[in-house]
């Protein structure tokens, strides 16, 4: 199972609020695959470990482009942020993630396994 990391999302997924992703990667995964959240992936210090929340499953995966068109309060509040608005949340992505206006990122929505069912 691949990890998927949540560090800017890190509260959100642990509570199950977020239940979509958008990742410039990861067009690969498909409904019905399976992924662990983890706190932080990439960039581990020195003796760091790897922070295991829980497990999800793909529900869908769609490329997206970033614009108002594409991003509803519905999708802003899925990603766990329910009081931002959807301009709000475009300006989020491009502070924290360099993510142009219109650029296509992959919609990855999915559901929290909490515990093995």
């Amino acid at each position: 199972m691949r990890n998927m990391s949540f560090s800017l999302t890190t509260e959100q997924y642990r509570r199950g609020l977020k239940t979509e992703t958008l990742r410039r990667g990861w067009k690969f995964l498909k409904p019905g695959d399976r992924f662990m959240g983890v706190e932080k992936a990439m960039g581990l210090k020195k003796g760091e470990k790897l922070q295991r929340m829980h497990a999800a499953e793909c529900i869908s995966n769609v490329p997206t482009p970033m614009d108002l068109e594409h991003i509803t309060p519905e999708n802003v509040k899925a990603e766990g942020f329910p009081n931002l608005s959807p301009e709000a949340f475009l300006e989020f992505l491009k502070e924290e993630l360099g993510v142009t206006p219109g650029e296509v990122l992959n919609r990855i929505t999915f559901k929290h396994i909490f515990e093995e069912e």
